[in-house]
């Protein structure tokens, strides 16, 4: 961990919806529009391979959208979220957090492979932050 936040690659939670690994740091995140405006980041959680946990406070464009980013749905803006401090967490906690969002009541959990239930007794099986950050990339 750093002054500056997680180190990344993190694992990126949202709470009961889903889960994804960020490569950027939370400065320089992307998004489509209307997944931003949907809240993609609101709420989330960003676990890094040291250990910590981190709360996303807010998220916010970095900068307006062009008219021609508003019109095509496909373009990609820059994020800035801003994380609240660090607090340790465990392995278990991490996989408490991804069994919400596996038998949470988004579509999410349709779309991972293997199935969810497979996956959750992976995440279950974890014994370290690392093994879950690659268990998640790979889903």
């Amino acid at each position: 961990m750093t002054d500056r936040g997680p180190l990344t690659p993190c694992l990126v939670i949202r709470p009961g919806l889903s889960f994804w690994i960020e490569e950027q740091s939370p400065a320089h995140c992307r998004a489509r529009l209307q997944a931003f405006q949907e809240g993609c980041y609101e709420d989330t959680r960003w676990v890094d391979r040291t250990g910590g946990l981190f709360r996303a406070r807010s998220a916010r464009l970095a900068r307006p959208p062009s008219l021609r980013e508003k019109l095509v749905p496909t373009s990609w803006l820059p994020v800035v979220v801003e994380l609240g401090p660090r607090r340790g967490v465990t392995p278990e906690e991490v996989a408490d957090l991804l069994e919400g969002v596996l038998r949470g009541e988004s579509e999410f959990s349709d779309h991972v492979r293997p199935s969810a239930e497979m996956l959750l007794g992976r995440f279950r099986r974890a014994t370290s932050i690392a093994e879950l950050l690659r268990l998640a990339a790979d889903a």
